[in-house]
């Protein structure tokens, strides 16, 4: 039996000038829809931002509540804002962060439902080579972590891979709003073809601002949940500052992990230790895993099960 979780949540952040205030309300609608992920992002430590995400204030404390609350937690530790840094990014300043990160966390009993993401949106430019020496640096710095990495939909497509003797997933995708004309299925296509196979999107909504959240982009990205669904790409809402974008959806956002109440199968992990999402007390990300018949677990969480 192979069961392939899908990871679906919101991607924003508590906003750190209310301390830890805002964390539970997100974890709060994330259970109440049945998801299973956060992106939690903080404006890179390069850059400025008039949002108040800093990491240094809050940042372990609020990736821990997301950890202990058995969500996926990535952590967008670089969330550039291209106006700011006028695409002048200090690549070892990215990997550094990252690993202060992933060291932190690495007796954590929850470590292994903590994701990367490399950096927020390069688009138009080809920084899969830059990316590619920060997979190369988180791998062999020991860590196998998820590490994910999406852009907007552009002309140049690449695959990223671990290193020769290293392992680990590499999730990679788009960021889509559905105000843009740009074409998101060509680039899932394209990354399909290249071999990617764990594919989600950490950034999707119904407008680039939420001026542009009209009936038909809300319908249309409620179009494009059911694509993913079907097409295996995870989903991730952005919701920028404390769930500030959900009410410009007046409700009418169709966005929830299973209808159907949580399964039971007969599952037990094979003796080679692999990543997996809450089966029998380990952590998984977003992939297809094999397992031999043999323990009842319990899944919580949206998933495919394909026999």
């Amino acid at each position: 039996m192979i069961i392939m979780v899908l990871l679906k949540g919101f991607s924003g952040c508590p906003n750190t000038n209310n301390g830890m205030a805002g964390v539970q309300p997100i974890i709060n609608e994330l259970n109440r829809r049945q998801l299973n992920t956060y992106r939690i992002a903080f404006t890179a430590s390069w850059t400025s931002s008039s949002r108040p995400r800093v990491y240094s204030t809050y940042g372990h404390a609020m990736i821990k509540a997301f950890l202990d609350a058995g969500l996926y937690t990535i952590e967008d530790r670089c969330h550039r804002v291209r106006a700011n840094d006028n695409g002048n990014i200090p690549w070892a300043t990215v990997l550094a962060d990252h690993l202060e990160v992933l060291k932190y966390f690495k007796n954590d009993p929850h470590f292994y439902n903590l994701g990367v993401e490399i950096i927020n949106e390069c688009s138009n430019t080809d920084v899969y080579p830059q990316a590619q020496i920060v997979v190369n640096g988180i791998r062999n710095a020991g860590f196998t972590n998820p590490i994910h990495f999406c852009d907007q939909p552009g002309p140049v497509v690449k695959r990223l891979v671990n290193p020769p003797g290293t392992s680990g997933e590499t999730h990679q995708g788009i960021h889509h709003y559905e105000d843009e004309t740009k074409n998101w299925q060509n680039q899932i296509d394209t990354l399909n073809r290249l071999g990617c196979t764990e594919l989600i999107n950490t950034e999707q909504g119904a407008g680039t601002t939420t001026s542009l959240y009209t009936a038909a982009n809300i319908a249309a990205l409620n179009a494009h949940i059911v694509w993913n669904d079907a097409h295996g790409v995870g989903t991730m809402i952005w919701t920028d500052s404390d769930l500030q974008t959900l009410p410009f959806y007046n409700n009418n956002l169709v966005f929830t992990g299973p209808s159907a109440p949580p399964m039971t199968h007969n599952l037990s992990l094979q003796s080679t230790p692999i990543v997996t999402w809450n089966v029998d007390g380990a952590s998984k990300a977003q992939g297809t895993y094999p397992y031999n018949e043999g323990t009842t677990v319990n899944l919580s969480v949206p998933n495919k099960v394909i026999i």
